[in-house]
């Protein structure tokens, strides 16, 4: 499993000393975005940050949008990967083993302002996720990790808005639990044990199931009823 967070893989194309100044650039953006906000973040202060010229983030990124974007991007790759190495078709859950790397709270802080901000890229953001672990789900059924659903795309969405919402509301998960999901010095064990008792077990007995299963099946929708 990885020890420290990876940079933004470098274009092979590109000369290695200016994919080196994009990757500093990344994930000082990345960092900063995280903790005050894009609107409260000028490029001099990302500039300090990453050690290189205000002018060099004009040249690769154009503006703050085009940043913006670029940190998107760099932390939807971060979570895949991150997820494809410590278990591939393992966990469904978007953010998977990002919540047990203290190292990666950088990314965990960017999504968590980031997800609140009213935005089609936002939503472009959340939408990649959800095709990320939509695509694991026929090989962690065949692994035998997960059980077969009539409607994997829309069991993985409810999954990724409950994972993301955690996220957004992290302050009151550890005003409730005392789990830090941004900033602990380990794991947050109570929030991991929680989440997998009730994706693994579930809270209902099989009987229960079966019949709140036959209740929704049988209960017509809005569009049905009118």
């Amino acid at each position: 499993m990885p020890t420290t967070p990876h940079p933004p893989r470098p274009d092979p194309a590109e000369d290695p000393q200016a994919s080196a100044g994009k990757s500093r650039i990344l994930q000082a953006a990345t960092e900063l975005f995280g903790e005050r906000g894009s609107s409260a973040t000028s490029f001099k202060r990302i500039a300090n940050r990453a050690g290189v010229a205000p002018a060099l983030i004009v040249h690769h990124y154009g503006s703050k949008e085009g940043l913006q974007l670029a940190c998107d991007q760099y932390v939807v790759d971060t979570v895949h990967r991150v997820k494809t190495e410590a278990a591939p078709g393992g966990s469904l859950d978007p953010l998977g083993p990002l919540w047990e790397f203290k190292q990666y709270g950088p990314v965990m802080r960017y999504l968590a302002r980031r997800l609140g901000e009213d935005s089609e890229h936002v939503n472009d953001l959340v939408d990649s996720m959800v095709d990320d672990a939509t695509q694991r789900t026929g090989e962690a059924e065949k692994m035998g990790i997960i059980r077969h659903s009539d409607d994997p795309r829309t069991m993985i969405a409810v999954l990724t808005v409950w994972s993301l919402g955690a996220l957004v509301m992290h302050g009151h998960l550890e005003r409730l639990i005392g789990e830090d999901l941004l900033g602990g010095s380990g794991p947050p064990l109570s929030y991991l044990r929680a989440a997998t008792e009730i994706l693994g077990e579930g809270i209902l007995t099989p009987e229960a199931y079966q019949a709140v299963r036959a209740d929704i099946a049988n209960t017509p929708t809005e569009r049905e009823s009118r």
